[in-house]
């Protein structure tokens, strides 16, 4: 922790990072000792030798930062290495996601791969994040389905009027002739008609729906009501756990994928994530699992949720990382202003 005690006279800021490589268990910090923003991981080790101006989350490997005088972007790994930007003077407003990161210049978008290059040109008005290699782009009021090739799939379906982003192979439409939604395919073809006032993304194999009277259930990708509608609110499922929150009864709960409701005593009612949920006893925060019990009892002034195995917790004013036993990776010995 040679790192820690070099810098324990300046204020620090913490953002909690994690790698979206669902095989990675790296996991960084962004912190700010009052010159510039570095990383340092779960041991403490600070990957940027050099402060940097601007530094955003790891997502597939990489982060976008900036030098700090020269304000110069590149991408840069959890190694350390720097990776140029074959454009300049660009925004983002997301991470990596699929190895593609979306771009705009000029009040157009286009996307960067993982190495660096612009691998489709800066020329759509919107753009979605990528999912199993497709995209929703719009150019001139037309909507095209586009493939990480940059090859564009046109949307002629004239009962498709918007389209938002593709989560295991579907995405969500609306309707132009009842302003309703449903699902396309990656080809296009609407597989799921528009007939839900609201819907979310699939996880495992479910959505979340609400019907045109206001209830609330979970859809297979055939539309078919694997959860019928009887909640009055919904979160997606964790893929760990199994488990989603819900409100029901106006009561806030958790329901598995067989509709079963599970309620916990707690004052907090955080997503299940990592497998365990953050909740809060006489005001202390800790985690339940599927079952309700506290496998990580309250303890905490504060705490957020599980990202690749770790959290953030605040113990007597400080902030470290944890583990999903409650034992502390990092120890609470920083200030935190934001993550």
């Amino acid at each position: 922790m040679l790192f820690m005690k070099k810098y324990r006279w300046f204020t620090f800021i913490l953002i909690l990072l994690f790698s979206q490589h669902v095989f990675s268990q790296e996991y960084f910090v962004i912190i700010d000792d009052g010159i510039g923003c570095g990383y340092v991981n779960t041991k403490g080790d600070k990957i940027n030798a050099k402060p940097l101006g601007v530094c955003t989350k790891f997502s597939d490997h990489r982060a976008v930062v900036a030098e700090y005088n020269s304000m110069i972007w590149y991408l840069l790994t959890e190694k350390g290495e720097k990776i140029p930007l074959e454009v300049s003077k660009f925004k983002f407003e997301s991470t990596f996601s699929n190895g593609m990161l979306a771009i705009e210049k000029d009040k157009k978008y286009g996307y960067l791969d993982t190495t660096g290059k612009l691998v489709i040109p800066v020329k759509y008005d919107e753009v979605t994040s990528f999912d199993q290699g497709y995209a929703v782009a719009k150019l001139d009021k037309k909507y095209f389905i586009i493939t990480k090739t940059g090859k564009e799939i046109p949307i002629t379906n004239p009962e498709i009027t918007r389209i938002k982003s593709f989560s295991e192979g579907l995405a969500p439409f609306i309707s132009g002739t009842n302003h309703q939604l449903g699902f396309i395919d990656s080809t296009g073809n609407i597989v799921i008609p528009g007939k839900f006032k609201s819907v979310g993304s699939f996880i495992g194999g479910l959505a979340w729906a609400k019907t045109l009277d206001d209830k609330v259930g979970f859809i297979d990708p055939k539309g078919n009501w694997a959860i019928p509608p009887k909640f009055e609110y919904a979160k997606s499922f964790d893929l760990e756990s199994g488990m989603a929150r819900i409100k029901i009864n106006d009561q806030w709960a958790y329901t598995n994928t067989k509709g079963e409701v599970l309620y916990v005593t707690t004052s907090h009612y955080g997503d299940f994530n990592n497998g365990l949920a953050l909740g809060a006893l006489n005001g202390k925060s800790g985690y339940f699992d599927q079952t309700g019990n506290w496998v990580i009892k309250p303890q905490f002034e504060n705490a957020n949720s599980f990202h690749n195995g770790y959290a953030m917790a605040n113990s007597r004013g400080f902030w470290g990382i944890i583990d999903t036993q409650g034992k502390w990776v990092l120890p609470p010995t920083f200030i935190i202003f934001n993550f």
